[in-house]
């Protein structure tokens, strides 16, 4: 049984992604829907396996910090300072070379443009990269 962590601010593609992940198979599901609500857990992300996260979504006062990063990217390297080796599944409309830090370095990351097309394929792909 895998744990995933949605990262999405868009409730209807949180929601399509939290169906879509519950049809597969018997997997925990947390669901995050900004900022806030993630710096909340902060101190809890060890036991995630497989991380869904959305990188445009508003920075809040709470990361609003001059970075030039977008709330995403700052997301992701906090995460990744707690858990080394999840799976992360980045979906975005921002292009590859618009990313300021070395996500796409990290080996357990895979890179998804937005729009979705068809999430229920997505999800299906996803969760069979091991």
């Amino acid at each position: 049984m895998a744990n995933i962590l949605i990262i999405e601010d868009d409730p209807f593609f949180r929601d399509d992604l939290e169906y879509f992940i519950s049809d597969t198979d018997n997997h925990n599901i947390q669901t995050i829907k900004g900022v806030s609500d993630f710096l909340k857990m902060k101190g809890s992300f060890k036991k995630y396996d497989h991380v869904f996260l959305d990188l445009m979504m508003r920075k809040e006062e709470q990361l609003n910090n001059g970075d030039e990063f977008s709330a995403g990217e700052l997301l992701y390297e906090i995460f990744r300072q707690e858990n080394q080796h999840a799976r992360i599944f980045i979906i975005s409309a921002m292009k590859v070379s618009e990313l300021k830090s070395k996500i796409l370095e990290d080996p357990f990351v895979t890179f998804i443009n937005k729009p979705v097309m068809d999430v229920g394929n997505l999800i299906e792909t996803c969760l069979a990269k091991q």
